[in-house]
């Protein structure tokens, strides 16, 4: 997927390298609700603009066709 900047223009490509459903690698003290997984996906940002991109794990959301959010 590109990540457009706020005029339009290509700053950055998000590639999906892979996706581990469920992922189990996790603290079992930090264990997902009942009824709920975790699952872990791996991604490469590319930036492909002409500026810096900083990009955070911390910033970055994925939500599937169920998510309300």
């Amino acid at each position: 997927m590109t990540i457009l900047d706020p005029s339009g223009v290509p700053m950055a490509d998000v590639t999906v390298n892979g996706v581990t459903d469920p992922f189990t690698g996790y603290d079992s003290s930090y264990a997902p609700p009942r009824g709920s997984r975790y699952i872990l996906v791996d991604v490469t940002v590319t930036n492909t603009g002409s500026g810096v991109l900083s990009v955070s794990p911390s910033s970055l959301w994925v939500t599937d066709a169920t998510a309300s959010c």
